[in-house]
């Protein structure tokens, strides 16, 4: 093969692969990815802290203030919403104290300072109505397809106190529940 013979292969070849690269040729391929939901992930509700303003005895019936805390963790990954119940038991006196109780009827839900989320949207949960008493008190809800996160949510109480309360400590237990229930 002489010098010309050889420049001429090389110049095909050299046309052959750059039709071959230069080539427009589509391909498209579909990739999927599947999160499964974690039905074992928590789904969990808890009051934080819990403080009442301490009352001087009054022969007037009183208005205490207070603040919660309500945490709530969606881990489940469902979207599928959830409903956060409260129970407020009479304020039992404590340490000996000969009183009658105070009435949990007179523990209210006053009103939401904050809800905070880390991660999620706290924009898409549902706060009680303010003034309700907390004996079975829809406090916190999502809606199905909302829910799934972290939130924190702190809020105002109040306690009525009847007239000529006797001095002394008072306690009630809080019962929080959460149930896998969209809330309305």
């Amino acid at each position: 093969m002489n010098l010309k013979s050889k420049i001429a292969t090389i110049a095909t070849a050299s046309f052959l692969a750059l039709g071959i690269v230069s080539g427009t040729v589509a391909q498209t391929a579909t990739i999927g990815q599947e999160i499964t939901a974690n039905n074992a992930g928590p789904l969990t509700a808890s009051l934080g802290s819990a403080q009442m303003e301490a009352k001087t005895f009054s022969f007037d019936a009183q208005k205490s203030t207070g603040n919660l805390v309500l945490n709530v963790e969606d881990g489940r990954g469902t979207n599928t919403g959830w409903t956060v119940t409260v129970n407020a038991q009479d304020f039992q006196p404590q340490n000996g104290l000969n009183a009658t109780a105070i009435p949990s009827s007179g523990f209210r839900f006053v009103e939401r300072t904050s809800l905070t989320a880390a991660p999620g949207d706290a924009n898409q949960l549902q706060a009680g109505n303010s003034s309700q008493s907390m004996t079975n008190f829809t406090i916190l809800s999502a809606r199905n397809g909302t829910g799934t996160g972290k939130f924190t949510m702190n809020f105002k109480t109040e306690l009525a106190i009847p007239a000529a309360q006797p001095a002394g400590l008072y306690q009630s237990q809080v019962t929080v529940q959460i149930a896998a229930a969209p809330g309305q």
